[in-house]
């Protein structure tokens, strides 16, 4: 029944039945039914009546009364006036007949045309607490309004709006906002309450607000001496535990005082911003404007509106009057789960894995219809781009994958949100259902035919601006809410920072094992970082050179020379890490590198063992790597390789703001030596005497010889398929 007339009964609104267009026709027969109170307008004085236009009105029937066109956009009219009211030689739309005269009978097929024209011109989708009457964007003819209401609609597979949704339809100038879902018009208390969750078209939310109202205010912004803005068709944006906004249309702000930027920031239901460095009497504010150019449906009441950044501009003015920046909305709302997961759980995650699992644990606790998520963190890795932890419902685990170098100049991955979001493109919000959405990225085809609904893909800045991308989609009908991207994108920059934590945690381990070795850069990572930390130990030391590098880099160009060098060090880094080996150090074209011993009382077989291995897996790289250059025209390399064993220093050596950590001790120097004999004695491999006591059988000795720098000989061994070229 209709408040104030019991008489009336409402028809139900079977939005369910029929695809959209049916959809169309039913809010056309139900709207009228929503009683409209005119209040007195120009040239009616004191007429107030009730009115309630029907799409198909009884032949002859007199609309054009005084008092039934005096607020003409609510009940159909058209004509000379504007906002204010309209003028008395104004045109009836369903009629077109002039203001005093009777409706001319009508085919019923031609009035339904003229209501449905009206309907969608003067009427719009009103949601949440938002006050801002607007008309639907884009409505210029039945057909435009036809085909956005039913976009909206069909972004449910059942041809109706998603749970929860309450889309009202409200006249321009005044009436009752109309509760389409539940078919009645909306008490004044409930106009005041949040919408149910589920409200995929801004408005008040559970848990989260979004509402656009008009400000009863002139408002004028000044800067640099100039009026940059001066309007009284301002709109306040309020949003959960956000200062409120001031929107403004462009026709209202200097923008020839304004210089666009490339700088932009993302929201996922509201869209991505634009921005505007602003210039005026000598002074810049950079970045001090913005507006969401193309927003997403739950801003687009936005759209040619312009913000400001409150202390951007030097003074602001309310209705004459100086003002205050708004106050933070301190309307209550429901606790955001995520800022207490934020608080209890998410500083305990260990790396980064561990805290995407807890995330994904935490949206699926508080009900957000995740079906598949994915956190690609960018590196500072020398073979990798970025770590991508991804979940996947059907296997409710978190797995990573390690993104080399090579993918960031892929097809797929230049053709990828992704791609665009980490140039600096802002965010990526594609709704996937219905029967024609927009997938103008080749993946959102591939999420679409597993039956995701809605995509969202949301920037993440680390504190040095390095932008990350946190991706969801779902599989519920209407996908996420407002206050499902609201909650998370509450949380986003405190997420940032405990996952910059995690990287930063991985690159400091990536960047000190790549430099100083896996097992050397963990030592500093422990704290072993002031001058004189060490220990003794006892090593197996590796000592190998490259042969002729110098006339090599004289006969080649510098890039090919570091294309031989780096095709070396492959070939012998590779082969020593794979055996147990560390490489602590690359002076040149030469490689220091040691395998720890653990039991020096028995010689440790098993290390000494693992460095011959090593030797027979360089030479046969580099036998390799030998032939492929024969076939391209260029020199063979050859090398020498000389091993040692005996106690020395591990630890930090240096002055006291340049460190170096390695092995120092006189086993070092001898190592460094015994190669120096391997092109004296023609061969590639020299072994000594100490590391060869336990391997005699399988190694040849040369005999005993000087080093240079000491006085006593040591005997030198070396392979024996490396012995008849001795």
């Amino acid at each position: 029944m209709v408040p104030g007339y019991p008489d009336r009964p409402l028809r139900p609104a079977r939005l369910a039945e029929g695809g959209p267009d049916q959809f169309v026709e039913r809010i056309e027969a139900l709207a009228p039914e929503a009683p409209v109170e005119l209040e007195p307008g120009a040239g009616v004085p004191e007429c107030r009546r009730v009115h309630s236009a029907h799409p198909f009105p009884a032949p002859r029937r007199a609309c054009h009364q005084a008092g039934a066109f005096e607020h003409g956009e609510v009940l159909g009219y058209r004509g000379q006036g504007d906002r204010k009211g309209l003028r008395e030689n104004a045109e009836c739309r369903l009629c077109l007949g002039q203001a005093g005269q009777d409706c001319p009978p009508r085919g019923i097929g031609e009035r339904v045309e003229h209501q449905i024209e009206t309907l969608f011109n003067r009427w719009v989708l009103y949601s949440g607490r938002s006050r801002t009457a607007r008309r639907l964007p884009g409505t210029g003819c039945r057909a435009d309004a036809i085909r956005l209401l039913a976009r909206r609609v069909r972004r449910s597979p059942q041809g109706h709006p998603p749970q929860g949704y309450r889309a009202r339809l409200f006249p321009v100038r005044t009436g009752r906002p109309y509760n389409v879902r539940s078919s009645t018009p909306l008490t004044g208390a409930e106009m005041k309450q949040p919408s149910p969750s589920g409200t995929p078209s801004g408005g008040s939310h559970a848990g989260y607000r979004l509402t656009l109202d008009p400000c009863d205010r002139q408002v004028r912004g000044e800067f640099g001496g100039a009026r940059i803005v001066d309007s009284d068709r301002v709109l306040v944006m309020h949003e959960t535990r956000l200062a409120p906004v001031y929107y403004f249309p462009r026709d209202d702000v200097r923008m020839d005082l304004m210089e666009k930027t490339g700088h932009r920031t993302h929201c996922p239901f509201k869209g991505n911003a634009s921005y505007w460095t602003l210039k005026a009497g000598g002074k810049e504010a950079a970045n001090a404007v913005w507006s969401y150019e193309e927003p997403y449906d739950e801003a687009e009441g936005v759209r040619d509106y312009v913000a400001f950044y409150w202390d951007a501009l030097d003074a602001w003015f309310e209705d004459g009057a100086a003002a205050q920046q708004p106050a933070v909305d301190d309307t209550p709302d429901a606790e955001n789960p995520f800022i207490a997961w934020l608080v209890t759980d998410a500083w305990k995650a260990s790396s980064s894995e561990t805290l995407v699992e807890s995330l994904v644990r935490c949206l699926i606790e508080a009900g957000m219809p995740v079906a598949r998520l994915r956190v690609l963190i960018r590196t500072l890795h020398p073979q990798l781009f970025a770590m991508a932890y991804s979940w996947h419902e059907d296997t409710r685990e978190v797995t990573v994958w390690r993104a080399p170098h090579a993918m960031a100049l892929s097809e797929q991955y230049q053709d990828s949100p992704f791609a665009a979001i980490v140039n600096g493109e802002g965010g990526v919000r594609r709704r996937l259902d219905g029967p024609d959405p927009k997938l103008d990225y080749p993946a959102l085809q591939d999420f679409r035919a597993e039956g995701m609904t809605d995509y969202v893909a949301v920037p993440m800045r680390f504190s040095d601006g390095q932008i990350n991308i946190i991706s969801m989609s779902s599989r519920t009908p209407g996908g996420f809410t407002v206050e499902d991207l609201g909650r998370l994108y509450e949380i986003l920059p405190s997420l940032s920072r405990l996952l910059e934590v995690q990287a930063l945690k991985m690159t400091a381990s990536t960047l000190l094992g790549t430099y100083l070795g896996k097992n050397t850069g963990q030592r500093v990572l422990d704290g072993l970082v002031r001058r004189g930390d060490g220990e003794s130990m006892h090593a197996l030391i590796w000592f190998s050179d490259l042969r002729d590098s110098t006339s090599m880099s004289e006969a080649l160009s510098s890039d090919a020379y570091l294309a031989t060098l780096n095709a070396f060090f492959d070939c012998m880094v590779g082969s020593i890490v794979e055996n147990g080996g560390e490489v602590l150090k690359f002076i040149g074209d030469a490689v220091l590198a040691i395998f720890p011993v653990a039991d020096p009382d028995d010689a440790d077989p098993a290390a000494c063992g693992r460095a011959l291995t090593a030797v027979r897996a360089v030479r046969s790289r580099v036998q390799e790597l030998n032939r492929q250059r024969s076939d391209r025209g260029l020199p063979a390399i050859e090398f020498g390789v000389g091993l040692h064993r005996g106690d020395v220093t591990y630890g930090n050596v240096g002055s006291t703001d340049r460190l170096d950590f390695t092995v120092v001790g006189t086993p070092a120097n001898e190592a460094a030596r015994i190669q120096d004999l391997c092109k004296v004695l023609g061969t590639p491999v020299l072994v000594s005497a100490r590391l060869a006591e336990r391997f005699t059988a399988e190694l040849v000795s040369l005999g005993r010889h000087v080093l240079r720098g000491v006085d006593t000989e040591i005997e030198l061994w070396t392979l024996p398929e490396l012995a008849e070229r001795t």
